[in-house]
């Protein structure tokens, strides 16, 4: 069976995923059993099953039981939830047993939607085509990973999942558990990239944690693990429709994964022998190597910046191929380049010639203006060293 959610790269022949095998964007147009949860219909899978979710609904439960979380964050609740199914105190068993229950049960329904692939279902997924859904159809094994199919957590939700296919008289999937769920991205990624007989500081940069850990590595294979607390991954949502709010919050992002790179660099020696290599997986999708520039459908057109020196350019046309790729199915198209001068000899016609192979077009042409190194010799802005500068 061919795997539609795969591609092979054109540039260096490698695997790697689409956009289009993200579940979030799925949704539950009709519920394809009932009887379980009613007023289900319509909404998306993001809305069904995720930590914020699950954090409203601990919340709203926990009141029932006399249990005040209200002095804690949210993004420590979900964690707390495997720790209350093994509570001595009764009322936080019976707290997470509920909502254990209640989230178990919706994956059990979100990947029934996926097997039985109803007609309703099929049409509010106006990406996929049949192979998506046969695919899903088809398939035997889903393994559950991440921090919430951890441990008793995750054992739950296996449990929930086969109650809802036996209810519905569907055959299940096989669904697999892994202990240590959350940090398997982590390890997968040492595996792949670690030099051997080195520790290094691993980081997977995920959309609710940013999981932290030192790997050892010896004889080809991952011999050691030392996880480090997770921390709350932050600025990844932004809901602002103002552009300068937008710009912030990015701004705000690279200063905190920067902060968190050092910080969790400077505690890992504390402890660990480490090369100076460290590792980051971020939450994204890649073509080539090249983050996906048009993830979430955030954009209807991409302008790539690039100037006329031989590694930007080599840059540009991978990121080129990889909207080009992703055009195809629907993403954003590739508007142009623009042309960020550096100075260098020819420039112009480097890049027009660039563009030209990459089937574009140079757009708009930015000059390089000397004030820019003056300032930054003063360790200012252009705008703060010369204020009257055009």
């Amino acid at each position: 069976m061919t795997n539609p959610f795969l591609c092979t790269s054109d540039i260096d022949q490698t695997e790697y995923l689409t956009p289009r095998v993200s579940l979030n964007r799925a949704v539950m147009a009709k519920c394809p059993v009932k009887g379980v949860e009613e007023g289900l219909d319509g909404k998306r899978f993001s809305e069904l099953f995720s930590p914020g979710a699950i954090v409203a609904e601990m919340r709203r439960v926990s009141r029932y039981y006399g249990i005040d979380f209200s002095s804690m964050p949210d993004f420590s609740l979900p964690m707390q939830l495997d720790k209350a199914l093994r509570s001595e105190d009764v009322r936080y068993r019976q707290m997470a047993e509920r909502v254990a229950q209640k989230f178990g049960n919706r994956l059990g329904l979100l990947l029934l939607t996926l097997k039985t692939g109803l007609p309703e279902n099929r049409a509010a997924r106006d990406d996929w085509d049949d192979s998506c859904w046969e695919c899903w159809r088809d398939l035997n094994t889903v393994i559950l990973l991440g921090g919430l199919a951890s441990s008793h957590l995750g054992r739950r939700f296996k449990q929930q999942v086969q109650e809802v296919f036996d209810y519905a008289g569907v055959k299940p999937y096989n669904i697999m558990l892994f202990e240590n769920a959350a940090y398997l991205g982590v390890m997968g990624l040492g595996q792949r990239m670690m030099e051997d007989e080195t520790s290094s500081l691993v980081l997977d940069m995920g959309q609710t944690y940013f999981k932290r850990a030192v790997l050892k590595k010896s004889g080809g294979i991952i011999s050691g693990i030392q996880t480090l607390d997770s921390l709350p991954s932050r600025y990844m949502q932004i809901p602002f429709d103002d552009d300068g709010d937008k710009l912030a919050a990015a701004f705000d992002l690279h200063n905190y994964i920067l902060n968190i790179v050092s910080s969790t660099y400077k505690e890992a020696l504390e402890t660990s022998d480490l090369s100076d290599r460290i590792l980051i997986s971020i939450a994204n999708y890649t073509h080539s190597g090249i983050l996906n520039p048009i993830r979430g459908g955030y954009a209807d057109e991409v302008c790539i910046v690039t100037s006329g020196e031989m590694m930007a350019l080599y840059a540009a046309a991978n990121i080129s191929h990889a909207v080009q790729s992703f055009g195809k199915r629907g993403y954003a198209t590739l508007r142009g380049l623009i042309l960020n001068g550096k100075g260098i000899e020819n420039e112009d016609e480097l890049v027009a010639k660039a563009a030209e192979e990459i089937g574009t077009e140079v757009i708009r042409k930015v000059p390089r203006d000397p004030m820019v190194q003056k300032a930054e010799d003063l360790g200012k802005t252009v705008v703060e060293a010369f204020p009257d500068c055009e």
